[in-house]
């Protein structure tokens, strides 16, 4: 496994985020290497300036400070009032356990994408478990939005990392799962 740190993002990191989103961006792959994951969020200076301030950008670097990794997590409030999020709000309250899961309860997790070359390296876990660590002191649950042709991230998100799918939230042309986890369970270890 190769060596890497987790911080927060600073405004030196952004080119080097937007160069990874843009190398895994949906319209930037070819349909034979969708399979290999991708990101479907189009990131900007402005929200990741927004981002950082709110403190909910986290980066993953290698031991020479190369940006491998980078992940969003964010409360509700934070996204305001969007045709996208008024479609996720409107799927709230979902029970997880016996426990409602609500706005005020949770957060969004997402996007996050992960350099190709360093994907099933620890990378993906690392970053979740600092964002939980971070977010567990005022929410019990975290949302996340997969695109359904995104096996690779569903996989990922579900099988490795514990996520339960809560349903499917159809917008535009593009049908995501909408996934849900306990922060406090993905704190450990």
């Amino acid at each position: 496994m190769s060596q890497f740190s987790i911080g927060l993002a600073g405004s030196s990191d952004f080119e080097a985020i937007l160069a990874l989103q843009d190398q895994n961006h949906f319209n930037q792959i070819a349909e034979a290497n969708l399979a290999d994951g991708f990101v479907t969020t189009q990131l900007t200076d402005q929200a990741l300036e927004a981002m950082r301030a709110n403190t909910g950008l986290l980066v993953a670097r290698t031991g020479s400070g190369e940006l491998l990794a980078y992940a969003c997590a964010n409360d509700w409030d934070f996204y305001g009032e969007s045709p996208f999020q008024n479609s996720a709000r409107a799927l709230l309250p979902l029970e997880f356990d016996g426990r409602a899961i609500t706005t005020q309860n949770s957060f969004q997790y997402g996007p996050v994408c992960v350099a190709a070359s360093f994907r099933g390296q620890g990378v993906l876990p690392a970053l979740l478990k600092a964002i939980c660590h971070s977010a567990a002191p005022r929410f019990e649950f975290g949302i996340c939005f997969i695109d359904t042709r995104n096996i690779r991230s569903l996989e990922a998100h579900e099988r490795k990392l514990g996520f339960r799918r809560m349903g499917l939230l159809p917008f535009g042309n593009v049908i995501y799962h909408m996934m849900a986890f306990k922060t406090t369970a993905l704190c450990k270890g």
